[in-house]
């Protein structure tokens, strides 16, 4: 209420959040998402690792209560049933003090060595994590609506496929049928079902998700996004 009592109008991300920001302060929202830029320059030889392992990567970081019970109770079944098939999953950038540490080691604790914990790392080496990532995880966060983390447009710009575990039946959700970028599990069943699926094509050396829906994907780029921004701005001036 105080930084915003002398302001026009306010910015934000989402129209769930402008609904709620502007009924709080009583001002008018505009909706502006983040978006991305150019895609990420992916090396195709280092993301085709030799090995048999399916690599699992959630980037960045960890927000409120998040649930990965399903995706980590998946990861054991596969890896304690399948001697063929193997899923890695690593944290990177998820915790940014001791603590954090502690809480990732405690959750993951029942992953073994199924599971990497990763430091923060400046922005020109997340690329070498994207390369050797076969999978990029994302979750539904509880309690809280009209989130599309900016992790979702990275992700996307990888061109490798997303993983919503379970869905949060709103924003990033919709941004992954709309662009068709990933999969959708709310069950152990269902992710089990989809690992196994591409873990089969990597081993066959097949891509792990068809083409892309870029004309939907348009909407969430940068440079359409400002347009909306500056016709925004062009009817409040």
């Amino acid at each position: 209420m105080k930084w915003t009592s002398n302001s026009s109008f306010f910015v934000t991300v989402s129209d769930n959040w402008r609904s709620n920001i502007s009924d709080f302060i009583n001002k008018l929202g505009i909706v502006s998402a983040n978006g991305f830029d150019r895609p990420l320059l992916i090396d195709e030889n280092l993301s085709k690792s030799k090995n048999n392992t399916l690599n699992l990567l959630y980037m960045g970081s960890l927000y409120g209560k998040q649930n990965f019970s399903i995706l980590f109770d998946t990861i054991q079944k596969i890896n304690n049933q399948s001697k063929s098939c193997k899923i890695h999953l690593t944290f990177l950038g998820s915790y940014s003090n001791s603590e954090g540490l502690i809480y990732l080691k405690r959750i993951t604790n029942n992953l073994d060595s199924n599971v990497s914990l990763k430091a923060k790392v400046t922005h020109d080496k997340v690329t070498s994590y994207l390369n050797n990532a076969d999978v990029l995880i994302l979750t539904s966060i509880e309690n809280l609506t009209g989130i599309l983390p900016v992790k979702t447009y990275d992700y996307y710009n990888s061109g490798k496929p997303i993983l919503l575990c379970p869905s949060d039946n709103d924003l990033i959700e919709n941004f992954i049928k709309e662009t068709s970028s990933g999969f959708i599990a709310d069950t152990q069943e269902e992710c089990e079902a989809i690992l196994t699926s591409l873990f089969e094509k990597k081993k066959l050396d097949e891509p792990l998700i068809g083409p892309r829906n870029t004309k939907n994907a348009y909407f969430y780029t940068r440079k359409y996004q400002t347009k909306l921004l500056a016709e925004a701005l062009d009817e409040l001036l």
